[in-house]
């Protein structure tokens, strides 16, 4: 009969898994608080404008620009750190 404590090594590549899937998930939990921030920063900006019914100078293009290539740049490091999580998953479970 199977015990269902984790002996030595197993216990220790369940720490060292668990440890990676908490900072993986810290990390992904950093970035898409950033990337809000980022998106409510944009709407704010178009609120603005709309409101004053003005339109967006070249610095606010500048500006949107900028913080829609970082959101672009967030989108694809979510994807590269739960690609790379998910093939540690797959690989730890062999």
């Amino acid at each position: 009969m199977r015990s269902n404590r984790l002996r030595g090594s197993d216990a220790s590549k369940e720490l060292i898994i668990y440890a990676k899937d908490k900072r993986t998930m810290d990390k992904i939990t950093e970035l898409h608080e950033e990337r809000s921030g980022l998106i409510t920063q944009m709407r704010a900006m178009v609120d603005e404008k709309e409101e004053k019914q003005e339109v967006l100078t070249p610095e606010d293009e500048t500006s949107w620009d900028s913080m829609e290539s970082r959101v672009g740049e967030i989108d694809s490091e979510i994807e590269r750190i739960q690609a790379a999580a998910e093939e540690v998953a797959s690989k730890s479970s062999i």
